[in-house]
């Protein structure tokens, strides 16, 4: 699905070798600073450095039109920012232009209000996204990259600014994503118990180097979290 080989940036990443198994849904965790932003967004195509180094669908990243690019990854950033006047619905139809150049057909908005249905987001669909609380335009944000329906999902930090029910609601759609329309989905979070809840893979990153890319094992799942985190006391979180 996704391969990514001599990942080499500055002081900021050194990885050899990173490949995403087609229908996962991974989680990336790590510290804050540790390279996982910049790692996302190299696989995303938007480091001109490394670009040519990501291999999707067998096909170099770098070499790929930018229309094709976008009907094939869709990325999530941790920050977004988006137009005043915009409202939530035209938001979620942005997603949609990669395929319809703009010109908005019935299908793109059925598309759109189901998501926004999932989410919770339908009665807010004619308001300013900026009248929405942090929460609201999250779930906007991921609406919109849910929208694009590409093959591969790429999100930093999903669930920032969402409460506990949202965030669930959020990683149990992701992985239906998965399972019933065969998406590959990446993710970063912080969040242990959803990770462990829903992952089907997990990766570690510290200092910019990957220190496990598995499927996720339950036993060795906290002995990893210490190393990465640098913790020396217990995560009964983690207690089974």
């Amino acid at each position: 699905m996704l391969e990514a080989k001599n990942f080499s940036y500055k002081e900021i990443l050194n990885i050899p070798l990173f490949f995403l198994e087609k229908k996962s849904f991974s989680v990336l965790l790590g510290q804050n600073g540790s390279g996982k932003s910049t790692f996302l967004k190299a696989l995303c195509g938007l480091n001109g450095t490394l670009s040519s180094k990501v291999i999707l669908n067998e096909e170099i990243l770098s070499k790929m039109s930018p229309k094709k690019r976008a009907q094939s990854v869709s990325w999530l950033p941790a920050n977004t920012h988006a137009s005043p006047e915009l409202t939530v619905e035209e938001i979620c139809l942005l997603g949609r232009y990669p395929w319809n150049s703009g010109v908005v057909k019935k299908e793109d908005r059925l598309i759109v209000s189901e998501i926004l249905t999932r989410l919770g987001l339908k009665d807010k669909s004619s308001q300013s996204y900026l009248s929405l609380s942090s929460g609201e335009q999250r779930l906007t944000d991921i609406s919109r990259v849910l929208s694009t329906q590409t093959d591969l999902l790429i999100l930093d930090e999903p669930t920032t600014h969402l409460d506990l029910k949202k965030s669930f609601l959020v990683f149990s759609l992701l992985k239906e994503k998965v399972e019933k329309e065969k998406k590959t989905i990446l993710i970063t979070s912080h969040s242990l118990e959803l990770t462990k809840k829903f992952a089907t893979h997990v990766f570690f990153m510290k200092s910019g180097s990957l220190l496990l890319d598995e499927k996720f094992q339950a036993l060795s799942f906290e002995k990893k979290i210490k190393e990465t985190f640098e913790l020396e006391e217990e995560l009964f979180l983690l207690e089974q």
